[in-house]
Parts: C-alpha cells; sequence; structure tokens
C-alpha cells in the first residue's frame, strides 16, 4: 500500500501560517503538522488544535529562529544577543568538535517538549527546523529525548528515489537537490540509530529538494511514481501579513515566503483533482506509523 503524510512545518510561526494550515487540513487533504513553540504564532496555534483534534501534531524543533525556551545563559553556544544565531554551519561545526553543544541541545529540545505538552498538544513525531537534527550527533541526542518521553516517530530525510523526478527543475534546483541527497546520505547513516532505539521514521521524504518551488507538476510526477510504503511530503503553507512586523519574525529572511500560498494552491488543486485516489495513495499521519 502508498501511503502518504503531507505534514507542514512552522506551525505556530504566525497566526498567518496557522490559518492557512487549518485550511488545508479541514479541505481533507493535509494530514499533519510540525509546531514551533517558541514563535510568536504558538498560542494560536495551541487554540487551533483544540478545535482541530484530528490533526497530527509533531513538534518543530527550532534551535535557529527566535529565542530559546531555556534560559539563555544554559544554552549559549546556541545563541547571540538573546537568539538563536541563525546560522547552520556554525552549528554543524559545533555539534562535531564539542559536548557543550550536544549538551545544550539536549536541554533547548526537552525545554520545547515540555512547552507543548504543558499545552496539551499530544506530540505525534519530530522533526526540526531546517532538518538540522539529522546531523548525526544531534540526531543521536533526539533519538535519547524521544525515547524519554515516548515519541517514537521521527523525521528521516530518503529523499534519493524522487529525484530523478523532479518535473520542470532547472539550475536553480539543483542547491537544493544537492541538499537533499546530502540530508539523504546522512540519514542512511542515521538508520541503524533509529533500528537500535526502536523509533519509526517514514519509508521515503519528498520536498527538500523543491522548499520554495513547489509545482503542481512536480507533484504529480512524484505521486504518481510513488513507492509502496509510506512517504512524507513536507510543506510550508500559509499566508503572510502585517504580523511580519513582529521583531522576532523578521529578525531573519524566509525566503520561503514568497511560496506559501502558492504551495496551498497546489496542495488545494491536488484534492481537487482526485490525484491520490487517481494513484492508489491513502492519506497518512505519523500517528499510523
Amino acid at each position: 500500500m502508498k501511503k502518504l503524510i503531507i505534514n507542514a512545518d512552522d506551525f505556530g510561526l504566525s497566526r498567518g501560517i496557522n490559518k492557512g494550515i487549518i485550511e488545508l487540513f479541514n479541505s481533507g487533504v493535509l494530514t499533519s503538522a510540525s509546531l514551533m513553540v517558541n514563535m510568536p504564532g504558538f498560542e494560536d496555534a495551541v487554540r487551533s488544535i483544540r478545535d482541530n483534534p484530528g490533526l497530527g501534531v509533531g513538534l518543530h524543533i527550532n534551535v535557529l529562529r527566535g529565542r530559546p525556551v531555556s534560559p539563555v545563559e544554559g544554552v549559549g553556544s546556541l545563541c547571540e544577543g538573546g537568539f538563536f544565531h541563525g546560522n547552520v554551519n556554525r552549528l554543524a561545526a559545533l555539534c562535531y568538535t564539542g559536548k557543550r553543544c550536544l549538551e545544550e541541545f539536549a536541554v533547548e529540545c526537552r525545554a520545547q517538549i515540555e512547552k507543548a505538552l504543558s499545552r496539551g498538544v499530544r506530540i505525534t513525531h519530530l522533526d526540526s527546523e531546517k532538518h538540522v537534527h539529522i546531523l548525526s550527533p544531534l540526531f543521536k541526542v533526539l533519538l535519547t529525548i524521544a525515547g524519554e518521553y515516548g515519541i517514537l516517530k521521527i523525521r528521516s530525510i530518503n529523499e534519493i528515489p524522487y529525484l530523478g523526478q523532479r518535473a520542470g527543475l532547472g539550475r536553480v534546483f539543483k542547491k537544493q537537490s544537492y541538499t537533499a541527497l546530502l540530508l539523504s546520505c546522512c540519514s542512511m547513516i542515521n538508520r541503524r540509530m533509529l533500528e537500535t532505539y526502536h523509533v519509526k521514521s517514514p519509508d521515503y521524504f519528498y520536498g527538500a529538494s523543491v522548499t520554495g518551488r513547489m509545482t503542481l507538476e512536480g507533484c504529480i510526477r512524484v505521486l504518481s511514481g510513488l513507492k509502496k510504503g509510506t512517504t512524507e511530503l513536507m510543506c510550508h503553507p500559509g499566508y503572510i501579513d502585517e504580523e511580519w512586523q513582529d521583531p522576532v519574525l523578521n529578525r531573519q529572511k524566509y525566503y520561503i515566503n514568497a511560496a506559501r500560498q502558492r504551495e496551498m494552491e497546489v496542495l488545494r488543486c491536488l484534492g481537487a483533482r482526485g490525484v491520490f485516489k487517481q494513484y492508489g495513495i491513502s492519506l497518512s499521519s505519523y500517528g499510523q506509523l
């Protein structure tokens, strides 16, 4: 059987993004969302979760944007001026060269999980902003924490089977395709850890190579060749409004913002055209893994 988890990242980032995610869930297309607990739209997202109990909600571990949930002095290597420093390369270098970064990452992960749980959120899975948890040292830390809290589902990036089906991709996509390939290779290395910690992950993944450039034609090409098993399709739907004047939101650039409403239309069209039924795809969620 071919199962598909359509998961929206950045739930809780802003009210406009929350609105878009809930609209797609209510339209019967979106099945899951990943919650950011340290961003301005968090409390609005919690209310939306209570009003829409069928939505699967994972935790989008965020150590790159906004302020930490834990005290800043306890996660100093991850921060600069009271905010996360937001540099993926710097974080990668730190996590491979010293224990301090790993210890602080663990402190912040637990704080973010505890904040979500304290609001009554039932966490279905774990993933992260910019997929930093795929870095093997951070992946091992997160698997340990996942076991502590009984959250035994986690995102892996296995996009290799779909990289050859990138309809309409030109040179502008090459960097993202290489990133998707690198993340997929890291996930292959991590797969043995999944078995050791008894944590599950979808068999395949699609979205890293087309983040911000998702097209209807490209999605149909991928869905028509979907593999047996469970695939996660990552998306970033939502609306951008005046809330983005908030200094926490506009402190760093979100290049994906220009494409959020377009992604909403792509996903709506997939549902309206009956693509899932046409290709024998059953919509699923992390809770059904």
